[in-house]
């Protein structure tokens, strides 16, 4: 009587209760957020206003009927508390009616195998982004898939030429292929739903790094490609999905190396037209990119280990004289698995026990260092000798501690 529309087609006040079908909670950063019922996509991650004003551009994975907005409102007093007196949305034509997106890891074959190498890709090139090793670099690919434009709006005809990637790290790309992938409708697992799974993958070109430095097909063509520490844009000469179908769709193969520090760290796609200011984002949860790989996710798992420092160097020797020669003492190390900002803590005590220099930071995942030039909390320089270095992070199960010695000589 009343199947999922948004309304209350019985009169019961009661909104699509007998089309409800839940599936399992969406997990996020702040752990599960809400029940998600089918067809709803993960929650972003926050929006935060635009050149200062009370405004925001949002992406949405695919065309949508329906949205949700959540609002976290904070207030210093507990008398006085927020409210959203309006909320506009500006509505821009998809420039593909579906873009989704999958990550992989490459094995040892599919590493060592050429990007050129079209004819010979296998699922043995591929696994799911579990077990991921943090701080090596590994050999990652981000599938793209994407349907034609909307048909319907004939000043996005052309779809899209740019695909950006965000990676939780710096990351190198190494390759690029094109290809297509077709789509085979089958009945969803609940309900009367139909899901769309890729059935066979074809490669068509394909773009390989260089001894200069640039993303080079067979042929010569280069890709313009723009890269920043965590962010890669690669832009095609030409449409990447005009004339494809619903069931018929571009694939976009993305061969990177990045390290992965925090484990849950979503790799993030989106896909503009070339000149457009408006990116259109893939959807990455639960999707089937193509059969080349089963992940249907974009977030990397750690290999669980029980540290959360690695990396760990500090040096032994700091000569604070100004001859340029061991001026600072290095403190480096890396921090896993960490999920929000917690306190690091650095100091150096003398052999009494004594307490000459205190640094707090605050860390989330990632790699950290602190340069010790020898001065003290008392402003003064630190007397000769040697002195203990203690590293201490505040984590849920109690604090994880680094201790070294160091050598303070003039």
């Amino acid at each position: 009587e009343d199947p999922i529309n948004g309304l209350d087609d019985d009169g019961d006040f009661l909104i699509d209760e007998d089309g409800i079908r839940k599936s399992k909670p969406r997990s996020g950063y702040d752990q599960v957020i809400t029940p998600r019922f089918a067809s709803w996509s993960a929650w972003s991650q926050p929006y935060s206003p635009t050149a200062g004003q009370r405004r925001a551009q949002i992406t949405s994975p695919s065309p949508r009927r329906f949205m949700q907005v959540r609002v976290n409102m904070l207030s210093e007093d507990p008398d006085l508390t927020g409210r959203v007196s309006w909320l506009r949305v500006d509505l821009s034509p998809p420039i593909s009616q579906e873009v989704a997106g999958e990550l992989a890891l490459r094995t040892a074959a599919g590493a060592a195998r050429s990007i050129h190498d079209l004819a010979a890709v296998s699922r043995e090139d591929y696994v799911p982004p579990v077990g991921v090793r943090p701080l090596e670099p590994q050999p990652f690919s981000y599938f793209v898939r994407a349907a034609g434009p909307d048909p319907n709006a004939p000043e996005v005809a052309n779809g899209f030429n740019e695909i950006l990637l965000l990676t939780p790290s710096a990351a190198t790309l190494t390759g690029v292929r094109l290809g297509r992938v077709e789509l085979e409708e089958r009945p969803a697992p609940v309900g009367d739903e139909v899901v769309r799974k890729a059935v066979g993958s074809e490669f068509l070109h394909s773009y390989a790094r260089d001894a200069d430095g640039f993303l080079r097909a067979a042929d010569g063509t280069v890709l313009d490609i723009r890269e920043t520490a965590d962010t890669l844009l690669v832009r095609f000469s030409t449409s990447v999905n005009e004339g494809f179908t619903r069931l018929s769709n571009a694939l976009v193969e993305l061969q990177y190396e990045a390290q992965t520090l925090r484990d849950g760290a979503q790799v993030l796609a989106y896909v503009r037209a070339e000149g457009q200011t408006v990116f259109q984002r893939a959807e990455s949860e639960g999707m089937d990119v193509t059969e080349l790989v089963d992940s249907q996710t974009s977030i990397p798992r750690l290999e669980q280990t029980r540290t959360l420092f690695q990396g760990v160097e500090i040096g032994s020797v700091l000569t604070p004289n100004g001859d340029g020669i061991n001026d600072r003492l290095p403190v480096r190390f890396s921090v896993l698995y960490l999920r929000e900002d917690r306190p690091v803590r650095i100091s150096f005590h003398d052999l009494t026990g004594r307490q000459v220099k205190y640094v707090e930071l605050m860390s989330q995942s990632g790699a950290l260092e602190y340069l010790w030039d020898g001065s003290t909390d008392a402003g003064t320089i630190a007397a000769p000798g040697i002195y203990i270095c203690q590293v201490i992070l505040k984590a849920d199960q109690g604090d994880v501690k680094i201790v070294r010695l160091v050598n303070v000589a003039y």
